[in-house]
């Protein structure tokens, strides 16, 4: 991770959650928004991993926007977590304490750490979910599909506030012209449409709707204020700011940056 300054007005914290079937597209998306690139070479996600964003949102009643940090969390493959509680605990927004004697870079210093089993977020809850299929892979929707289903039993088992959730088709330009493609996403838009659902179509290759669809759940996650701010806080109006932007990511495995390619 870079060592960055700290930013000179406290930032709000948001965090968005990535699930998905293996080989879904959600680590290329996550890339694409944060490093602008996508991996060469697919390799599932085994393990948790945390990317870091500040973002502008533009403006609000002719004043800037505060500026935010989005913490993402790249989940493992969905179909790995089945048979145990692991799935739960991706689906849940329930608060996690927080953990003391924590390092973090200067960046992210004025925040508390969390912990979460074994990892390490910074959020103290998730707010925000991206549903990933593959839109040429019935099954990557079969799996996103049963992933929605399990997120909103745990909701209403468990009582949550509920997050803001998007169904994201990716790899959209890899064979437009394909029957698997046409009827996969016919199947994920009519199942979003009975259900009010928002589905996004982005290409994590060429960029497409990528910095469109992180703005968009963002923006909505900020007009749910009781999804992001710490209990008993008060809603304040934000201060006019310059639009600054700054960008970090950090991988738990460390990986170096690589180049785009069309999986």
């Amino acid at each position: 991770m870079s060592d960055l300054p700290l930013p000179e007005q406290s930032l709000e914290l948001m965090r968005i959650t990535v699930v998905g079937a293996s080989g879904s597209g959600k680590t290329s998306l996550i890339s694409a928004f944060v490093n602008n690139c996508c991996p060469s070479v697919h390799a599932a996600t085994t393990d948790t991993t945390f990317y870091y964003k500040t973002v502008s949102l533009g403006e609000q009643n002719n004043q800037s926007r505060m500026p935010l940090l989005v913490e993402i969390e790249d989940s493992p493959a969905s179909e790995l977590l089945k048979g145990s509680d692991a799935v739960n605990a991706f689906l849940s927004i329930e608060d996690i304490e927080a953990t003391e004697g924590s390092s973090m870079p200067p960046l992210l210093s004025q925040w508390e750490v969390h912990r979460n089993g074994e990892v390490f977020p910074v959020a103290p809850r998730r707010m925000g979910f991206l549903i990933v299929f593959d839109a040429n892979d019935q099954a990557s929707w079969d799996e996103a599909e049963e992933i929605h289903s399990e997120l909103g039993r745990i909701q209403e088992a468990l009582g949550q506030k509920q997050p803001i959730v998007y169904f994201v088709a990716s790899k959209i330009d890899k064979d437009p012209s394909s029957t698997q493609y046409k009827h996969t996403l016919q199947t994920a838009q009519s199942y979003c449409e009975k259900r009010r659902a928002r589905c996004e179509l982005i290409s994590a290759f060429h960029y497409r709707n990528v910095r469109k669809l992180f703005r968009t759940m963002l923006l909505e996650v900020q007009s749910n204020p009781s999804l992001f701010l710490p209990e008993g806080r008060e809603v304040i109006s934000p201060n006019p700011v310059s639009d600054k932007r700054r960008a970090v990511s950090t991988s738990a495995a460390g990986a170096p940056e690589q180049t785009c390619s069309l999986q």
